[in-house]
C-alpha cells in the first residue's frame, strides 16, 4: 500500500530536488505555513504571477490540489482501496469515494492548474521511455496520473444528480441525460427509451463569442438543456449563469441562467465532456500504471476492465478494448 501522503507532500519533495541551502529558504518556509495552515488561495495570490522555478510550481500544485477540495492522501486512499466496498464496481467506488461532498464549481478548473504546474516540473518525461525517472520525478509523475483520474471523476460528477448513487442501480435522471446527449451528439441516437429530446433556441455567450445549439433531454418529466459543438459533442458546463456574465455563476438554475460552459476564454477550443473524460481516464490511468507500486497498477487494470464491460478476476479480464467515448457513454448509461 502507498504511503499516506499530504497535501503539501509535493512542496516537501523540493528539498530533496533543489537542496536546503536555498537563499530563499525564508519565503519557502512562509509558503509551507500557508499550505500547513490551508491558505490556498494565499499561495496561488502569492506565486501565480510570479512562478519561475519547480519549488514555484509544486507550491502551485499543492494550493489548487486544496483548493479543489482535495488531499493526496485522500486521493491515494480511495485509489488503492476501491475495490473494497459492496456498491458498483471499482471504478465507480473510486469515483462516489474521491469526490465524496466536493461539489465547488472551481473544482474543476483547479485541478487544471495543478496539472498544469506538475507538468512544468517534470514535462513529458512520464510518458516517454527515453528518460529514467528520479524517485521524485516518479512521485510527481504518480500525482499527474492520481489528479487526472480525479478530473475523470469531477467531471461525472457535474453528469450526476447524485454522485452517491453512481454505480447502485438508483435512478439518476441527469445522468442518463447526460449519457443520452453525448449519444445524440455523436449520432442522432439515444441510448435509452427513457429519454425524449428536442430541439431548443441556440445560445450566444458573449464573453465567448460563440453560438451554442441547444437540447432539451427530457426524462421522468425532468428537462436538462445541453449545447452542441459544431464537431457534435457535449459541451462540459459547470452551474448555471446568463449568457453575458460568468461572474454570476451559480449551482442552481433561475429563469434567463443557462448551463454555464467551464470554459470562459476567447478563442480556445471547447471543452467537451467526452473529449475530457476519455483523454482524462486513458492519460491518467496510463501514468499511473507506469510509475505506480505494484498493488496501484492492479487497480489500473480492473478500473479499465470495469469501463469497458468486462470481468475482473484478480488477474485479468474478460474483455479487451479500448476506451472510447461509446465505452464511456455505455459506462455512464450502466451505472444509472
Amino acid at each position: 500500500m502507498l504511503k499516506k501522503v499530504g497535501i503539501s507532500s509535493l512542496w516537501a519533495l523540493t528539498l530533496v530536488m533543489s537542496g536546503c541551502g536555498s537563499s530563499a529558504g525564508e519565503s519557502e518556509l512562509e509558503i509551507q505555513q500557508m499550505l500547513d495552515k490551508r491558505d490556498f488561495t494565499g499561495v496561488i495570490s502569492k506565486l501565480e504571477s510570479s512562478a519561475t522555478s519547480d519549488d514555484d510550481h509544486l507550491a502551485l500544485a499543492a494550493a489548487y490540489m486544496g483548493k479543489a477540495g482535495f488531499t493526496l492522501s485522500d486521493i491515494v486512499d480511495a485509489f488503492a482501496n476501491s475495490d473494497t466496498s459492496a456498491q458498483g464496481d471499482a471504478f465507480a467506488n473510486y469515483v462516489t469515494t474521491v469526490v465524496g461532498e466536493n461539489q465547488s464549481t472551481t473544482a474543476f478548473s483547479d485541478l487544471e492548474k495543478a496539472n498544469l504546474n506538475y507538468t512544468k516540473v517534470v514535462s513529458d518525461d512520464c510518458t516517454t521511455n527515453t528518460k529514467v525517472l528520479s524517485a521524485s520525478e516518479q512521485d510527481i509523475c504518480l500525482y499527474i496520473g492520481l489528479a487526472l483520474t480525479t478530473k475523470a471523476a469531477t467531471t461525472i460528477n457535474l453528469l450526476t444528480d447524485n454522485l452517491g448513487s453512481f454505480g447502485s442501480n438508483e435512478d439518476d435522471t441527469k445522468l442518463l441525460a447526460s449519457a443520452c446527449a453525448m449519444q445524440y451528439a455523436i449520432d442522432s441516437t439515444l441510448v435509452s427509451g427513457e429519454c425524449t429530446i428536442s430541439p431548443k433556441s441556440s445560445v450566444t455567450f458573449t464573453g465567448l463569442e460563440k453560438t451554442y445549439d441547444r437540447i432539451g433531454v427530457y426524462v421522468n418529466g425532468e428537462s436538462n438543456d445541453f449545447f452542441l459543438t459544431d464537431n457534435h459533442e457535449t459541451l462540459l458546463t459547470v452551474g448555471y449563469c446568463p449568457n453575458d456574465d460568468f461572474t454570476k455563476r451559480q449551482d442552481e438554475a433561475e429563469v434567463g441562467y443557462y448551463p454555464c460552459p467551464i470554459n470562459e476564454t476567447v478563442g480556445s477550443k471547447d471543452v467537451t465532456t467526452g473529449g475530457v473524460l476519455v483523454t482524462t481516464i486513458n492519460d491518467g490511468l496510463d501514468v499511473v500504471e507506469s510509475v505506480a507500486p505494484t498493488d496501484m497498477k492492479e487497480n489500473v487494470n480492473e478500473f479499465k476492465c470495469d469501463l469497458i464491460g468486462g470481468s475482473y478476476n484478480g488477474y485479468s479480464c474478460s474483455k479487451s478494448g479500448a476506451i472510447t467515448e461509446q465505452v464511456v457513454i455505455d459506462y455512464l448509461n450502466k451505472n444509472n
